[in-house]
């Protein structure tokens, strides 16, 4: 039987922005990172393969659970608020965000404890969906509420939200194209339809349809059988239709914007 971190670790969605956090935080030189939202541990799980010491939280008790038991990352994982970590100040290296900042009704309280967390010399890396992903669920007549988000950002969105705080963009880019997007939007809006709209709270709705042998099968074959297609889509589409903001976070004078 299909486990939900099957389900979870098959997502084109999550398969891409794992691989790109991944690799942005080899290209940083990071060691140790913590991983805010982690879920069922999909990023965790290859920080740990490519030499990245992992720790992460999640507000989900039973998404913690799985994630370090599937993992081997017991005593990494924990349950706890991105509005109010539990890390002294300037205590963390490097610090992941992914599709998160979304689900926040006041983002800036985050990004304070993030610039809190992070040492002076450190990074927050973060993936956003942006406004492209909004007109894709829009095809599909999905709201961003019915996902459990509050809205989308452009990157001038995000620095407005940053004004004034310590932290500024160094690095962004877009990543996810349209293709990912769309796969992603239909398996939202099926599972809506057919498990209700709490059934697609991120990670949790693996955990709703793990146990549901035929559509579980359905779901994890589809998804491998495309995602080949769909890595190669996210090769050969220019950036502009890209869904995702991926933004890297530094403290403001800090001198290493653009590396």
């Amino acid at each position: 039987m299909l486990t939900p971190y099957d389900l979870a670790s098959v997502s084109p969605g999550s398969r891409l922005r794992a691989r790109f956090l991944a690799n942005t935080l080899k290209r940083h030189g990071v060691n140790c990172a913590c991983d805010c939202g982690c879920g069922l541990g999909i990023l965790a799980s290859l920080m740990a393969r490519e030499g990245i010491s992992p720790i992460g939280f999640d507000l989900n008790l039973e998404l913690v659970s799985r994630a370090a038991a599937k993992n081997a990352l017991e005593g990494r994982l924990f349950v706890a608020n991105i509005e109010e970590m539990p890390f002294g100040d300037a205590s963390l290296q490097a610090i992941v965000v992914a599709d998160v900042i979304e689900h926040l009704c006041s983002p800036s309280t985050a990004f304070e404890e993030i610039a809190r967390v992070i040492a002076p010399e450190g990074m927050a890396v973060l993936t956003v969906p942006n406004h492209n992903f909004e007109r894709v669920c829009n095809l599909f007549r999905l709201s961003q509420a019915e996902i459990g988000h509050q809205r989308t950002y452009s990157r001038e969105e995000l620095e407005e939200i940053l004004r004034g705080m310590s932290l500024q963009v160094g690095v962004h880019r877009h990543v996810c194209n349209i293709g990912v997007a769309m796969a992603d939007a239909a398996i939202a809006k099926l599972a809506i339809l057919k498990y209700g709209r709490e059934a697609v709270r991120g990670s949790e709705m693996a955990l709703r349809t793990s146990s549901l042998g035929f559509v579980a099968r359905c779901y994890y074959l589809a998804c491998k059988l495309s995602y080949p297609v769909l890595r190669l889509l996210e090769s050969i589409l220019p950036s502009a239709l890209g869904t995702e903001n991926l933004i890297v976070l530094f403290h403001a004078g800090r001198g290493r914007q653009g590396r």
